[in-house]
């Protein structure tokens, strides 16, 4: 599967989708072959990049963590709360990865990952939404392990 699309928000300097703001839109960026980023200094393009590769590492994660903070190559931070925009524990990052496969299929996997409180400490975060073509998707795993660049 090759994947063309991800939207999301809450993921460090990109604001989040907070009980305060639940509808603000996601940030999007569209894939191509060649995706090339550009904007000023401080504009989140390294961020943007890290996120798109540590997407990458999750959905060929094994295990329970539904975000992993480390891959093969390198580490994202030492917990959720690095990630989280803000740091705050409060902020749920919501994700939105749509990827086709060899056939042309369309696949498109919304998700909302949380951390459960201040006393969560260095716990991975939880899934609490997870809608894969339009259904709920109670396992992640369904979509783990197939999408690449």
């Amino acid at each position: 599967m090759r994947l063309y699309s991800l939207g999301f928000a809450g993921y460090r300097s990109f604001a989040a989708r907070s009980p305060a703001a639940p509808d603000r839109p996601l940030e999007r960026l569209e894939l191509a072959p060649l995706t090339v980023l550009l904007g000023k200094n401080n504009s989140g393009k390294s961020t943007v990049a890290r996120l798109l590769h540590h997407v990458l590492v999750a959905l060929g994660a094994k295990g329970n963590d539904p975000f992993p903070m480390k891959g093969t190559r390198h580490a994202y931070g030492t917990t959720f709360r690095d990630v989280q925009h803000g740091g705050n524990f409060f902020n749920p990052l919501d994700l939105e990865i749509a990827f086709t496969s060899d056939d042309g299929t369309e696949t498109t996997l919304v998700s909302q990952l949380i951390q459960l409180g201040e006393l969560a400490g260095d716990s991975p975060p939880v899934l609490r939404k997870s809608i894969l073509n339009g259904q709920q998707n109670p396992a992640l795993d369904k979509v783990r392990g197939y999408c690449r660049m």
